[in-house]
């Protein structure tokens, strides 16, 4: 539930703003008692002056303390978290076992946790991965499903998780393992010793990077 905090804004009375200093007229060699008694009570009246606008500016920074306290409260709604605004990024599509896709489908994942790490913050790796292999299907799917299970019992029986729910780094490993390809490295050079310019410089660039 939310609360609001209200305060009163209203501006204290700074005698430095509102009360003109005091002017102190000093004394002339061997001036009259008279005069002498003037400057003790310009003194005096400079002094009580300095005093009241000290603590009114005490009073003042003290009032501001309070409203930025309250509009963080209003803003946190009583305690809830300030909301941060993160770009919304695509999911990932979904993996069915194209080993050709694979590696776009871990970039993808990376991509969310590294633009939205609030949607991961209270579950941590395991909430990572638990969201990651939402986006399985086929036969990666069918493969996964034991693994989930085992971190279900896991969980409920306060045991060691599976490996693959300790890091997403270590469950993306093992979708390589599994699904990527084997000979990835051998591929990718063969594939950039013949790559050729065959349009733009831009998008021979973009092939040349990609590889």
């Amino acid at each position: 539930m939310s609360h609001q905090y209200t305060l009163n804004t209203d501006s204290p009375d700074i005698p430095m703003a509102n009360t003109p200093q005091p002017t102190i007229h000093h004394p002339a060699m061997g001036s009259s008692p008279e005069e002498n008694l003037r400057y003790q009570q310009e003194l005096y009246d400079y002094i009580e002056w300095q005093g009241n606008a000290i603590q009114a500016l005490q009073e003042c920074i003290q009032k501001l303390d309070d409203i930025v306290h309250l509009a963080v409260q209003n803003a946190l709604g009583g305690g809830a978290r300030l909301k941060v605004l993160e770009p919304k990024v695509n999911n990932p599509t979904e993996f069915s076992g194209d080993k050709s896709q694979l590696e776009h489908f871990i970039s993808a994942c990376k991509t969310k946790f590294l633009t939205q790490p609030s949607l991961f913050r209270e579950g941590g790796e395991p909430a990572k991965v638990l969201w990651a292999s939402s986006f399985l299907s086929g036969v990666p799917k069918s493969w996964w499903q034991p693994i989930q299970k085992a971190y279900y019992m896991a969980s409920e029986n306060h045991m060691p998780l599976p490996r693959e729910f300790q890091l997403f780094t270590n469950f993306a490993q093992s979708l390589r393992d599994l699904f990527g390809d084997p000979n990835l490295a051998k591929n990718l050079m063969t594939m950039l010793e013949s790559l050729m310019q065959t349009g733009t410089a831009a998008e021979y660039i973009a092939q040349f990077e990609a590889l």
